[in-house]
Formats: C-alpha cells, structure tokens, sequence
C-alpha cells in the first residue's frame, strides 16, 4: 500500500509528545484510524486536515468523505457535510459504504433542519444495511428525527374483495310498516341486498407541529381518505341499476390536537376539536364537528389505563337527518414483559340522538387486541376481536324498538421478508357480523386486505 507524508500527523505527534519530532509516515489506513480518533474526542480540524489529504490521493476515498461530513457537520459547516456526504454516496460500491453515505447524508439534512428528507435517507440507510444491528440503528435516528419533524405525512393503500360492500342486508326479507296493512314482511332486492366486489382505499394524514414543548405539543392534521368499488357479477345481477360509483365514499378533516402532561398528573392528555365532511356515491352526505378528552393513567411501565369522552355532531346534506352523539371510553394497555406482547382492553358507551327519532340510540361495546412481540412464521401479528350491542327505542314498524348485536374479528400480518424502504406488505382478514330483530338490518362482512405500510 502507498505511503502517505502528512505534516498534519507530524503535527499532532509534536502537540501530544509537547516536543520537537521529525515528520512521520502514516498509510491511508493510519490516517483514517488518526481521523476517526480525532472525531471521536472533538478534534474537527484534525480530521478535516487527514481527510483532505486523503482525498487529494484519491478523491473516491468513501472512509474519508464520510469522515469529513461528520467534522464538517459537528463543527457547523453544514454546506461541506452535504457536499461531503453526497459524494460519499456517489462514490460508495458496497452496502457498508452506501450505508455510511445515507448515514451521514441524513445527519447533515436534519441538523440543517430539512428532517423529511433526512428520514427518506435514513429509509435509504435501513435498506442497504449489512447486518440487523446496523439497520436498527438507522431505524432508532429515523425514530429520533421523526419525532423533531414538524411535518409529518402518512400513506395509506390497501385492496380487498369484500362481501357487502353497499352495508346491505343477507336476509332475503325485511319488516316494514305499511299503511293500511300494518306490520308485514317485505322481498329484499336490489341494493338492499349486500352486493359484493373489490375495494380500493387509498388515504392521506399530514400532520404539523406547531409548538413543540417538553411538556406539551400541539399539531394539526390533514386527513384525505377514499374507498372506490368494482361490482362483481353476481352483485350486477343482484341490482342491475346500481353503479359501482354509487358506493364511492370519501371524507375531509381538518383537526387540532394538543397533548400533554400537568404536573402531578398520573399521567398525559390530549384534547381534540376537528372538523369534518364526507361524500357519498360522488354527492355531499355529511358536514360535522367533533371534540374528544383522553385522559391516561400509568399504573407501571408496563401498564396503563384511559378514560376519555368524545362528541360527534353531523349535518345531513343529504336524506339523512342530523345527529349528535357522545361516547365515554375506557380500556387499558399492558406489556408483556421480555416477550414483548401487548395486550389492550376498550370499553365504550355512545348515546346518538338524531331528527328521525327511529334513528336514536344507545350502544355498549367491548373490543380486546393482541399484537405479538416477536414474528411467528417470519410474520409479525396483531389480533382483534369486538363485540357490541345498539338499542334503537322505536323503529320505522310501529310499536317495535330496534335491537342489534355486533360481532367482528380481525388478523393482520405484516410479510416482514418483504419489506423495502421500510414498507411492509401486509395482509389482513376482516369478518364482521350484525344480528337484527329485523332482517333488513341484518349484515355479514368478510375481507381479505392487500396494504401497505411503513414499519417504522
């Protein structure tokens, strides 16, 4: 290998032994070993000197270029770590090289404030990762800067054939009030039907944070969600005049959040105000406002308990009538320990009062979930499973109040073998089931979901 003179090494052999030397002669791989030394106990000049001779022997050095957009950034010269950095990256062959440039790249973005880029190369950095600890560190800053960025978006993407996608009835009858014949049961067709077909949702959330204390944080959020249908044959059969677009639903909101922490509290707050709209089969359908309290309790690290109340209030714009509803919430969260699991318990209760008083009800639900700690299969797992029950006092049949009861069940699995970017396929099986004294009302759901989310 080469020989390299350096007047910088001389230098600092001088400074250290406090007496005169002669020039010494160091290799590349010494150099970059005097480099990183330096760093490592602040000494930015040093390493920028080293690092500059290095490159002037070979300007593709990646050790080097990296070296320098660290001193460069931790002595606050942001435009060199950049152009340091960006070189590195043009330059770097290997997955370690290429994982160092993506490294130090995102280093110099986020110092310089430009933290949504800075986690795109931190994405960069946790993929071409060669081994699992240097991804999870990649993983843990992506975490960092990402809890500091004042803008934050999220994608949503998922398909799904599902089996009722119009919320209609699997009765084949129904029971009405008619004038004149009172109370009989009538043919379901057509749309009343459940119709089946293919689902596709697609959404989007920015958030932005607009104070940022230790103890409290406020942030607004922009929320944009979609679900469009394709009918299938047997559902065109079942109501030939009905279009897929006429299920297309899609919703608005804009909505502010504080959290935060009192002092002497068991434990943080967040309040909420929203506002909200949503279209269906392409038309206006609902205009509303919502506001919601949570409070926590943490009983240890592992476990930790909530109450909360919310209030809902719609606006048709459409047939439907206006509504306003309360819920209280309660449930807990535990740990598992080593292992990792989490277990969690909801509790709710919501009274809705509408201007069709056949529309009024109050409910009770239950819901439990689990998520596994560690992959099972190489897949990573989360289980859910609710219950509830509605009592509408009084109904569109005279003298007949409206009784359901709700069952549903769901497993997600993330294909962790798949990930890309840190994006992870997952697949999720949803079967849901309404139980009604009147068979117009009662419904049955099944998916199979194809999405597409970030793993970290």
């Amino acid at each position: 290998m080469r020989r390299i003179r350096t007047l910088t090494a001389a230098g600092l052999v001088c400074l250290t032994l406090g007496v005169a030397a002669e020039p010494v002669t160091l290799t590349p791989d010494q150099m970059r070993v005097l480099a990183v030394r330096a760093l490592q106990v602040g000494d930015h000049k040093t390493t920028l000197d080293v690092t500059e001779a290095l490159l002037k022997r070979d300007p593709a050095d990646v050790d080097a270029l990296v070296l320098r957009s660290r001193a460069a950034r931790d002595s606050g010269d942001l435009k060199a770590a950049r152009q340091a950095a960006r070189q590195a990256w043009r330059e770097a062959d290997t997955d370690t090289e290429k994982y160092a440039a993506a490294l130090v790249r995102a280093q110099a973005l986020a110092t310089g404030g430009t933290r949504t880029l800075a986690q795109m190369w931190l994405r960069q950095a946790a993929q071409v990762a060669p081994n699992e600890a240097m991804k999870n560190t990649a993983v843990r800053d992506f975490r960092y800067v990402q809890a500091r960025n004042r803008f934050q978006t999220q994608l949503s993407f998922s398909v799904s054939p599902v089996s009722n996608l119009n919320n209609g009835s699997v009765k084949d009858e129904g029971l009405y009030d008619f004038p004149f014949f009172g109370t009989v049961k009538a043919e379901l067709g057509g749309a009343a039907k459940a119709l089946s077909g293919v689902e596709t949702a697609h959404g989007v959330t920015t958030r932005f944070r607009f104070l940022d204390q230790p103890k409290h944080k406020s942030d607004i959020y922009l929320s944009y969600n979609n679900r469009s249908y394709v009918l299938s044959d047997e559902a065109k059969k079942t109501a030939p005049n009905a279009k897929a677009s006429d299920f297309e639903f899609t919703s608005l909101s804009v909505t502010l959040a504080h959290m935060g922490k009192l002092d002497g509290a068991p434990g943080p707050f967040r309040a909420s105000i929203g506002w909200n709209k949503t279209w269906y089969g392409g038309e206006p359908y609902t205009r509303g406002l919502s506001a919601s309290l949570r409070q926590d309790v943490m009983i240890s690290k592992e476990t930790g308990l909530y109450v909360g109340v919310a209030y809902s209030g719609q606006d048709a714009l459409s047939r439907t009538g206006d509504s306003e509803a309360l819920e209280y919430t309660a449930g807990m969260r535990h740990r598992f320990g080593a292992s990792g699991h989490s277990f969690s318990l909801d509790l709710s209760h919501e009274k809705s009062k509408s201007d069709f008083s056949s529309m009024d009800y109050l409910s009770y639900g239950i819901a439990a979930g689990l998520t596994l700690g560690k992959p099972v299969l190489g897949l990573n797992w989360d289980f859910g499973l609710s219950m509830s029950t509605k009592h509408h006092d009084g109904s569109m049949v005279r003298n007949l109040d409206r009784m359901e009861k709700s069952y549903s069940a769901k497993i997600r699995a993330e294909i962790t073998p798949l990930e890309y970017y840190g994006f992870v396929p997952t697949v999720t099986l949803d079967g849901s089931k309404v139980e009604s004294n009147m068979g117009q009302y009662d419904r049955e759901n099944f998916g199979v979901k194809l999405g597409l989310e970030s793993s970290f």
